[in-house]
């Protein structure tokens, strides 16, 4: 027996033996980021199944919103996104807001701007990694506070294209910079 070792019974024995592969969650990568115009994720192999980005980050600028760009074909693709971001306040009461695009040059999580140093954390899950013949898809989760209210936004997005997805990135618009950290986490497939 040894360290780590699973339980099993076959219906007449006991017997300890090492654990199945896969279905670990993996920190892959952590980033910290200070003052940085894009975020770039590209710590992807084909050892997970499913990545899940987890991050805190904080805006430089006032009217500032993080958007996002998946690296298809060697480079940050700039069109042919379609998302729907769905967003949640105490103001807004049993109703949403919501932001949606077919054919857009980012993802855009949110409608609403935040004021310089708001925080906003949540994750964002892929699980289309080094798949080719599909498009690139990802859901997201974000919180944040816009002054007083907080904020949620749920949403899920794909880039047309079937190619397959080599990194992620996360900038601010109009400019702004990004501080704070990012933990990347993949899930290891059976074969890892």
């Amino acid at each position: 027996a040894s360290s780590g070792d699973v339980m099993t019974y076959d219906g007449s024995k006991i017997a300890l033996t090492a654990p199945a592969g896969g279905g670990s969650w993996d920190e892959v990568e952590l980033i910290t980021a200070a003052a940085s115009s894009t975020i770039d994720i590209e710590s992807f192999t084909t050892d997970y199944d499913i990545y899940r980005i987890f991050f805190t980050l904080e805006g430089s600028t006032t009217s500032s919103h993080p958007l996002i760009r998946l690296k298809v074909g060697g480079s940050y693709q700039t069109s042919l996104y379609a998302y729907l971001s769905i967003l949640m306040n105490p103001n807004l009461g049993t109703s949403y807001s919501q932001v949606r695009s077919t054919s857009s040059s980012r993802i855009q999580p949110s409608g609403d701007s935040f004021t310089a140093g708001d925080y906003m954390w949540g994750s964002i899950d892929v699980g289309s990694v080094n798949q080719s013949g599909q498009p690139n898809t990802l859901g997201y989760d974000i919180n944040y506070t816009l002054g007083t209210v907080p904020q949620r936004v749920i949403g899920t997005a794909q880039h047309n294209s079937d190619g397959a997805l080599e990194g992620v990135r996360i900038y601010g618009n109009a400019s702004a910079t990004l501080t704070g950290k990012v933990s990347v986490l993949g899930l290891k497939n059976s074969a890892a």
